[in-house]
């Protein structure tokens, strides 16, 4: 009940601050909300989905993964855990089910408030616990394999699954739904496999993990690739369709005010 309230409370404190907006620039899953009517569109307002502009060629970084043997295979999960939102239970056990003498390694790195769930975690699994922004592009560098782990919540889109295509590594993307918002950005990643959430994995997702894992390791997409793929996801796009919304609206108050 106090956590309907909560909500309750944001979303008039989010439709006051749109009763005074000219537009209102939002992800594709929220601009879907206005669109779909869950959310109302003040008059004369207009609702513009734009991408997270993360597309970006990131230099080599001299952060690396710690120490590991030659044959390992590192998959990287960095990011954020959250109860009811996106929760570990799932990934971990896939993984512990990996480490079978394949010498297939998980890595966690992010700050949580439930460190309980990573105090007895098998040895295939290892949690490093925060690093900053800037290592953890050099830690996703030197990964094998990228995890990404969606949300319940369909109007929640992950950012950090498009820094990991702008890396071109191979991405495992765990949904929690089968409308997930990360799954037509996916679909055109030559280099992706789309797991989805069961109570326990499937003999089956595993062998698919396992096969994704193993065939993949060491692929790599040319970031030209990327950016030809993905152009409305980059700084360049996202930046100048911001600018052309911001001529518009100016423009628009201009007249209004000639009237």
């Amino acid at each position: 009940d106090s956590n309907e309230k909560k909500i309750e409370s944001t979303r008039k404190k989010e439709e006051r601050a749109d009763s005074f907006s000219n537009a209102i620039v939002t992800t594709r899953a929220i601009a879907n909300e206005y669109k779909n009517g869950l959310l109302s569109i003040p008059n004369n307002t207009c609702v513009y989905a734009l991408d997270f502009p993360n597309i970006v060629q990131y230099k080599k970084t001299l952060k690396k993964l710690q120490e590991v043997k030659k044959e390992t295979i590192n998959c990287v999960f960095t990011g954020s855990f959250y109860e009811g939102i996106r929760s570990p239970d799932y990934v971990l056990d896939l993984f512990s089910l990996l480490g079978d003498g394949r010498n297939i390694v998980f890595h966690i790195f992010g700050n949580y408030e439930f460190f309980f769930r990573f105090n007895d975690l098998p040895n295939n699994i290892i949690y490093h616990g925060r690093v900053s922004s800037e290592d953890s592009i050099g830690i996703m560098q030197d990964a094998d394999i990228l995890v990404n782990i969606g949300n319940t919540t369909i109007n929640q889109f992950p950012s950090k699954i498009i820094t990991y295509i702008s890396l071109g590594k191979p991405i495992i993307n765990i949904i929690k739904r089968t409308d997930c918002p990360t799954l037509p950005y996916m679909e055109k990643y030559p280099l992706a496999l789309n797991i989805l959430e069961t109570p326990e994995p499937t003999e089956e997702d595993i062998a698919r993990v396992r096969e994704f894992i193993l065939t993949n390791r060491g692929k790599h997409i040319p970031f030209e690739t990327i950016k030809e793929l993905y152009y409305d996801c980059t700084p360049e796009y996202v930046g100048g369709k911001v600018y052309e919304i911001i001529c518009k609206v100016v423009e628009e108050s201009k007249r209004s005010k000639n009237k």
